[in-house]
């Protein structure tokens, strides 16, 4: 690889300070190129992502400030581990298992938050069994905290009582509304209770159907993230479904909830540090809702779907099957259903000659034991250079 293009990539694209060598970002170019990423550009933007997503040292990136400062600190393990992980199983495209194509007559309100996020990850997820999905440590605690932190029971202190802070009370507020209301129906328990339209082909469970004290019935969907995130179309797709589907309730509106968590500084464990609430009225225009809901039809029966260039590289990075995605590099213009093993073909790059000593003593990682080090969710940095894995 031309040095042109690793001073490039070290001064003026990467975060301040990385701990990364010249040869750790030859290495990871490397990678990404076998993984067929060709255009300077994009890899560029992709690998700047992934070490600012998966380069972050979790245990001294949280909450340390130096003369009003955050402090993050990097290590490139993580980076190695991800992009080895997606080496190795595109290596053995024949251990990974195929779905039955043979789609479900009815479509989820999942189903189309899905494919509203990428069509590509959608078919991906129907096609293939992900046996090992990246980011498993961020879906652990969202869904922990999902769980243990329920709208109808427990939730952070600030909520639930008074508050002063400027931060927490109008939306604290909110919530102590919703939570006043009259609990209809909570999903993700035991009965496993789902609402089928039969006219609309759709199958959901949202998280809560309550009733206001007007007696107007309306949702509610929590999402839980690390950071607060962007309102995405999915997660307004996947409310809309909920809002305009379910028929055994005349719904009125609906309330999507996305909480963001950080982790405390001694214990590490995950703590709730902000909430964004956004009500969606049944009257709006739920045009969006309509066109997602009929692409999604279009694509399971003429089985492609034609695709805009340069997909949105943070989507990529975070994407839960982005280890099983070739289109991420952004070259291809369709994507087929169901997903086709062989597009993870590897290509063939050839081996900078500085690489070779820098490979040589690295040890081989069994797949499993890679994956189990790439969640991890604390890293030891003095045995990065251990756990590398041989490519």
């Amino acid at each position: 690889m031309p040095h042109s293009m690793t001073d490039l990539l070290i001064q003026e694209k990467l975060p301040e300070n990385p701990q990364f060598s010249d040869l750790d970002m030859i290495f990871l170019v490397f990678l990404l190129k076998k993984i067929g990423f060709k255009d300077e550009k994009r890899l560029i933007a992709y690998l700047e992502g992934v070490i600012k997503v998966y380069g972050k040292n979790e245990k001294t990136r949280i909450s340390r400030y130096h003369g009003g400062r955050s402090i993050t600190n990097y290590n490139s393990s993580r980076c190695f581990g991800l992009l080895s992980m997606e080496i190795a199983i595109r290596e053995n495209l024949e251990l990974i298992v195929s779905i039955d194509s043979k789609h479900n007559s009815l479509i989820s309100a999942t189903d189309l938050a899905n494919f509203c996020f990428c069509p590509v990850s959608y078919s991906i997820s129907k096609s293939l069994e992900v046996k090992f999905p990246t980011n498993l440590r961020s879906r652990s605690i969202g869904t922990g905290l999902h769980e243990q932190l329920r709208l109808i029971s427990r939730l952070p202190k600030q909520y639930l009582e008074n508050t002063d802070s400027k931060n927490y009370t109008p939306e604290a507020q909110k919530i102590k509304k919703i939570r006043g209301c009259k609990l209809i129906f909570a999903g993700h328990t035991k009965e496993r209770k789902v609402f089928i339209n039969e006219s609309e082909k759709f199958i959901g469970q949202p998280d809560y159907i309550f009733q206001d004290p007007n007696g107007d019935y309306f949702v509610v969907e929590e999402k839980f993230h690390a950071v607060q995130p962007g309102q995405y179309d999915n997660q307004l797709v996947q409310l809309q479904a909920y809002i305009a589907y379910i028929t055994e309730y005349d719904i009125k509106y609906g309330v999507l909830i996305n909480w963001s968590y950080d982790f405390h500084f001694q214990t590490y464990e995950p703590f709730i540090n902000d909430v964004k609430i956004k009500v969606v009225k049944s009257e709006k225009d739920f045009s969006l809702l309509t066109k997602i809901h009929h692409q999604l039809k279009v694509f399971q029966n003429k089985k492609e779907l034609n695709l805009s260039r340069n997909p949105n590289v943070n989507k990529c990075i975070s994407c839960v099957v982005n280890k099983y995605c070739s289109h991420k590099a952004g070259y291809q213009t369709k994507v087929k259903f169901p997903y086709k093993r062989d597009d993870l073909r590897l290509k063939k790059v050839k081996q900078p000659e500085v690489l070779w000593e820098y490979i040589r003593d690295k040890p081989t990682i069994d797949i499993v034991e890679l994956y189990d080090y790439e969640n991890e969710f604390t890293v030891n940095t003095q045995s990065e250079t251990s756990r590398r894995g041989k490519i």
